[in-house]
Parts: C-alpha cells; structure tokens; sequence
C-alpha cells in the first residue's frame, strides 16, 4: 500500500512526538475526537430517564434529538422493532462511534506493545482490558441494574467496549494488512444482514420459547465495527510507531470508503434499516462513515492548532467518564427524577447542566494534575 504524500503535512512539527513521551504518546487530535464521543455518552446516559412515554403523552425533557429514538419507536409500535425503520438520533449513534475509536486505538496500542516490549505483553493489556470491563459490565448492568446477564456480557455498553477491545487486538496481532482488515469487517457485517433477514432469527429468539437462547446482534456488527476500525488505524498511522502525517490515506482510502459507506447507508436502509439494539448492518456502515470522517476533521483542526475546550480533558479519562456517568443517572433518576420532570428550568439545570459541568470539573482536575486512567 503506497503512501500519499502532501508536501504541506511533512514538516508539520506540531504533529511530531516529543522524545521523552515516545513511551505513551498522546494525540491531541484523538483526544478531541475522544472527548466529544464522551460528552455525547454523558448526554445519552442522562437524557435515558428523562425520554418520556410518547404513549401515555408524556413528552421527553428536552430534544428528542438527544434521546434514544429507537426507545420512542419501541414505546410507538408495541415494543416490536421489526415491521418499521426505526428512528435514529445522535445518541444512538453514540455507542458505535466509541466502538470505533476502540477498535482503532487497541491496534495500534498492541502494535505499540509488541514492538516496545514483546507479543506477550501486548496480549496481557488486551486481555486485562477485556476483563475489567466485562466484570465493570456485570457488576453495572447485571447486579446493580438487574438488566440480566446477557445484556451484561454482551449488549451492554461496557459490554460491547470489551468485545470491541478484544478484536480491535486480534486484528492487529493476525490481520498484517489495514484492506484486509476492512474486508473482513465488511464480510461479517455482510452475513449478518443476511442472518438478520430470516423470519425469527432477528427476534434473537433462536427456536426455543421464552427467549433461553439469543443471538447476540448487537456484539456481532460492533465487533465487525472495530476490526473495521483497526484497518483505519493503519490508514491514518501507518505500520510504524511513530505518527508521519504523510502516512494517512486520505484521497486513497478514508475519503473513499467513506462515501461508499454513507451511499451504502442509504440503500440498504430501505431492505433493513438501521436498528440500534441489533446494531444492524445499515447502521454500522453510517458508524464507519461518520466515524472516519469526524475523527479526519480533528486531525485537520489541529493542523490549523484548534482545540474545542475541555473536549481533551473529557478524552483524556474516558474511562472514569464511562463509570461516573451511570452513578449520576441514578442519581437522577432515582431521587429527584419527579422534581427534574416537574419544570423545564430545572431540567435543564439539574439534568442538562449540571452533570455535564460536574463531569468536566472532574476531567480538567485529573487533567491538570496528570492523573491518567488506563484500562
């Protein structure tokens, strides 16, 4: 795979990585893109509560733009998300896009160990990192939520980052090439639309009552997502450790693969149309193609040395962001809930607010004394 090259990236010193953190470097740019993936979380987790019941004319605080548009189609349709295009927010794109950045960073991370240090090590960081969030995944969704354990190893949110880092790892330890990558993504994404597409099989019912055996969609095409996205890892750093400007396959590949990924969107999406639970095929192309271009779009604002404020902060501790938003949303929910529903000024100060002013005195506090949380 050749390189472009554009003359004005190369001498780019902003870009280069200082010596002394060549150990654990850190790119502004990623960070950006991190922090506004985090901040959408935040804001789906705390709108989750407040959706409202469209049924029983109760209308959700705040935007519907910022709920779970599928939540509102359950509620409409008699909880069958089958027979209708389910309706797809910001939010809802939120899940996938993290998936994304997942899967993109735990390959180049495990390239990064490998080369530093050994094969070994690289696994031991995959494999403690699959755990912690599998267990974090049990411990939220299944014994503190009571959400059940299938939801808990596999549909859950600190669920799907496990799989997700996990492939994002298996990627790059046996897939060399970034299009093979890509492909493979694309050919299991491929076959779930298909399976999907069989009367009963897209119920995650799998011939038995009572639903004792599911399918787990949702984990399938995420995973999918994040093999696709270790291949992008390669597309923007190249097979090296260090980051060159001049490796990223703009006009070669992201462009391109982006375009085809929206007008594959578009069409497939009148046969199946993007589902979020199932996380269906139409919705991990729209993941890929946003994805890939938004976090393009942070990488040329830090050419011109623009920053959004506190996205970085947020990005740097993704982690802890992750944890202490779903303590806030019961929090929320669970005591003041009536008074937050009673008044839209409230809402929006209790709700809107401050958990997002809370979280982001957290982020540039740990920022500020370097605390950095790793998984």
């Amino acid at each position: 795979m050749k390189a472009e090259t554009n003359s004005h990236e190369i001498n780019d010193p902003s870009l280069s990585i200082p010596e002394e953190n060549i150990n654990s470097p850190r790119f502004e740019w990623l960070d950006q893109f991190r922090g506004m993936c985090v901040i959408l979380y935040i804001i789906g987790i705390m709108s989750w509560g407040l959706s409202g019941e469209i049924v029983d004319g109760i209308l959700p605080v705040g935007s519907t733009f910022y709920n779970h548009g599928w939540a509102i189609s359950f509620k409409l349709f008699d909880q069958s998300p089958f027979d209708f295009p389910s309706i797809i927010t910001i939010i809802d794109l939120g899940q996938p896009n993290l998936i994304f950045l997942v899967g993109f960073m735990q390959a180049y991370s495990f390239k990064r160990r490998e080369n530093r240090f050994s094969k070994k090590s690289a696994w031991i960081h995959v494999f403690n990192r699959f755990g912690l969030l599998l267990a974090t995944s049990v411990l939220f969704e299944d014994i503190l939520l009571s959400h059940g354990l299938f939801t808990a190893l596999f549909a859950g949110t600190f669920a799907s980052l496990a799989w997700a880092s996990l492939f994002g790892g298996v990627s790059a330890a046996y897939i060399k090439k970034a299009d093979n990558r890509v492909m493979i993504g694309l050919i299991i994404m491929t076959i779930h639309a298909i399976l999907y597409a069989i009367p009963g099989l897209n119920s995650f019912e799998f011939g038995f009552e009572h639903q004792i055996f599911y399918i787990p969609w949702k984990m399938i095409n995420l995973s999918a997502i994040s093999i696709v996205a270790s291949g992008y890892s390669i597309y923007f750093f190249g097979q090296g450790e260090k980051f060159e400007p001049e490796n990223i396959l703009f006009r070669s590949r992201i462009l391109p693969l982006c375009l085809i990924m929206f007008g594959a969107n578009y069409l497939i999406d009148f046969l199946q149309w993007a589902d979020n639970p199932h996380c269906t095929t139409s919705l991990a192309f729209l993941t890929i193609a946003i994805s890939s271009l938004g976090m393009f779009v942070f990488y040329e604002f830090s050419r011109y040395d623009f920053k959004i404020p506190f996205f970085s902060a947020f990005g740097k501790n993704m982690w802890i962001m992750f944890i202490i938003s779903p303590v806030l949303e019961w929090i929320l929910i669970a005591l003041i809930k009536d008074v937050v529903m009673a008044s839209r000024w409230m809402a929006l100060l209790l709700a809107g607010i401050f958990p997002l002013v809370l979280m982001g005195f957290i982020a540039k506090v740990l920022e500020k004394k370097k605390i950095l949380v790793k998984l």
